[in-house]
Parts: structure tokens; C-alpha cells; sequence
């Protein structure tokens, strides 16, 4: 069941979501609905108890946990398919069940990080889980990425990651204790040492290559360094690892939106406060 959201009724109709007012972007993965013109579901779940799988939309712009919870029918469930919703078809998926994120407990019960639905990538068998891209993203010089997450550290494990031949990936750690945009060929493009992001919620990064990366924790900013003087693009394949089944993340996520060609360092500040208003 899809239901538009309760938007506050003026003039013009609904308020706008965060597609209408931050347009532009690549990928959106959400558990809250971005756009008001996005009619389509939220996750494909998978219950782990049987095998079959439901399309789970939105009801008043949230995802419809009540569905979720019924479906789950008391166990684990995980997730085959986090929809993309900018309209470009990026869809995260899954086929391999057990490392595919968790969306309930063993119980059946949703899981909240900490207060909104989010996807589990610490799975049922206590490793990390991964959703990858069918056709890599490539994003350029001036990106902007923004997520509501959970990044406790876990090791070596990444938030997300590419790979391929050719291509020149980057990964998002928190490796270390540190937030470290890490790239294979040109190694750091940015390292912001000394302040772990443990149980940072939101994090978003606006990238200039040859220009600033400009970090926000918590809808503050944290940093703003210089970036690597590399210019060319990146894949992007995986949420949840650095690569199709290595360094996996074991976090929880909520939030997924990543401008491929745009810096919204302008409206960085407004965004940021946007997600730490909703999550």
C-alpha cells in the first residue's frame, strides 16, 4: 500500500520533500518518501522463514512498518531491494540471502537507529551485509553524498565502496577512529584525524576535487579540508562494503542520497539540519 504523505496544505498545495527542495540527485535511498512525485516502493523484503518476498511502499511518507512487521510473521526479515527514488532507476539489490541487510529482528520487530526504521547491516549470521549496484554509479569531481547512519567504528569495514578495472574507487570508512575518504589509486583524498565519528547519526560530505571537502556530523560541520588533486571519476558500486564481499559494513542505515555531479556545499548546512530534524 502507497499513500501520499500528509504534507501541510497551502496555496501551493503540499510543502515539498527533500527531492523537491534539494533537486538533482543520482541516487536516493530512504526509509521516509523524498519526493511527492515518487510513487513507487520503498524495500523489497524477504522473509527469512520461507523465502517470499513483499514490495513495501509508503504510508504518510514513511515506510510502511505495519506491513513489515505482518509480513515478517515474528522472525528475521532482510531486505532484496532498497528502491531508488531520484527517477534514475538506481535500485541497491541483493540476491544473495544471507548478506543481504536485516529489516527486523528475530522477534519480528522492526529495527530503529536510533528513533526511524533502518536497514540492519550486521545480518542474521552476525556478518556484514551488502547491496550493490547492477550498473556502477559514476560520480565526478564535485559530488555531494548524504546519509543517515550509523558509524560506530567496525574495523576495517567501509559504508559504502567501488570497484572494477578502470576505475579509480573511492570508499567511505570510519576506519581507525577517523573519517577517511580513502581512493586506490590517489590514496587519501581527505583524512580528518583526530575525532572518532562513533555513533555519528548523520554524516553528509560535499566533494571538490582540487577544491574543499566539507564534512557535517550531527548537522554540524566538522571539517572542511583541503581535497586530493585528482580529477578523474569514480565507481560506485556497493552499500555496505568496498567491494561486492570485502570489508563489510555491520552499521545501520536509514538515509542514502548522493549527487553524482553537483556540490551542494551551498546548501550543505540546510540539508544536514534536514536529516537530523527527520531522524
Amino acid at each position: 500500500m502507497i499513500l501520499k504523505p500528509l504534507g501541510f496544505w497551502q496555496s501551493g498545495g503540499e510543502d515539498p520533500l527533500f527531492l523537491q527542495t534539494y533537486p538533482g540527485a543520482t541516487v536516493a535511498h530512504s526509509v521516509r518518501q523524498l519526493s511527492n512525485s515518487y510513487t513507487g516502493n520503498c524495500i523489497k523484503m524477504r522473509r527469512s522463514s520461507d523465502g517470499v518476498e513483499f514490495d513495501i511502499g509508503f504510508v504518510n511518507g514513511y515506510i510502511d512498518t505495519a506491513s513489515i512487521v505482518t509480513n515478517a510473521a515474528g522472525g528475521y526479515s532482510t531486505v532484496t531491494t532498497w528502491y531508488d527514488q531520484s527517477g534514475n532507476g538506481n535500485n541497491a539489490v541483493q540476491a544473495t540471502d544471507n548478506i543481504q541487510p536485516l529489516i527486523t529482528d528475530v522477534n519480528g520487530a522492526i529495527i530503529n537507529a536510533p528513533n526511524k526504521a533502518a536497514l540492519n547491516f550486521q545480518t542474521a549470521a552476525n556478518q556484514g551485509g551488502i547491496l550493490g549496484y547492477p550498473t556502477p554509479i559514476v560520480y565526478g569531481n564535485d559530488s555531494s553524498f548524504f546519509l543517515s547512519t550509523s558509524v560506530a567504528r567496525e574495523g576495517t569495514s567501509y559504508v559504502f565502496g567501488g570497484s572494477g578495472g578502470g576505475s579509480r574507487p573511492a570508499y567511505l570508512s570510519q576506519y581507525a577512529g577517523n573519517f577517511e575518504w580513502y581512493d586506490n589509486v590517489d590514496r587519501f583524498v581527505i583524512k580528518a584525524s583526530g575525532g572518532s565519528i562513533t555513533d555519528v547519526q548523520q554524516v553528509s560530505v560535499c566533494l571538490q576535487m582540487n577544491g574543499n571537502v566539507t564534512a557535517f556530523y550531527e548537522g554540524a560541520q566538522a571539517f572542511s579540508n583541503a581535497s586530493g588533486t585528482t580529477t578523474n571519476t569514480r565507481n560506485l558500486d556497493t552499500i555496505g562494503g568496498s567491494g561486492p564481499s570485502s570489508d563489510q559494513y555491520e552499521g545501520q542505515m536509514s538515509e542514502f542520497i548522493i549527487y553524482t555531479t553537483i556540490d551542494k556545499n551551498s546548501d550543505q548546512a540546510a540539508m544536514a539540519a534536514d536529516q537530523v530534524a527527520y531522524f
